[in-house]
């Protein structure tokens, strides 16, 4: 396994997890979200759970894996949040209409759970999404409408 392959890696520690730890325990694998193309210093191309139609991702127990992503307004499908000189200027999850934002969380990680009978199919936790509790109105509405995917 080469030092930067997070997918073997993820997998690996989970079999091993299955197999000498708790068979019981549910899987959660996370940190693909930054494991877009880095350029001048900054992520661009946030991938989420899009890799994971590629991967033949299979614990020793396929049923006990979860998948992570996380979505916050400041962030975008291309857009890493950080403010410093060379970010992009693309769209960040507050600035897409609600359904470019529905859209865009399907495509980039809700597929996982409502493709039925593919390798891949899993679970997904949106494991980290929020705003301060001073948040403008551009702010409230893409919670409302993050929180809204999550219950459609």
């Amino acid at each position: 396994i080469r030092d930067s392959d997070w997918a073997a890696a993820a997998q690996r520690a989970g079999d091993r997890i299955l197999k000498d730890a708790n068979p019981d325990l549910l899987i959660m694998v996370e940190g693909i979200n930054w494991a877009g193309i880095p350029v001048d210093g900054f992520w661009r191309d946030r991938p989420h759970l899009k890799p994971v139609a590629e991967l033949s991702h299979t614990l020793v127990r396929s049923h006990k894996l979860v998948y992570a992503a996380h979505y916050y307004g400041y962030t975008g499908p291309r857009h890493s949040g950080a403010t410093g000189i060379g970010e992009t200027t693309d769209p960040r999850y507050r600035d897409l209409s609600r359904s470019e934002l529905f859209a865009e969380m399907h495509r980039s990680s809700a597929y996982v759970a409502d493709t039925p009978d593919r390798h891949f199919t899993a679970p997904v936790w949106i494991s980290e999404f929020g705003v301060a509790k001073d948040a403008d109105a551009t702010d409230r509405a893409w919670f409302a409408n993050t929180v809204d995917f999550l219950v459609a």
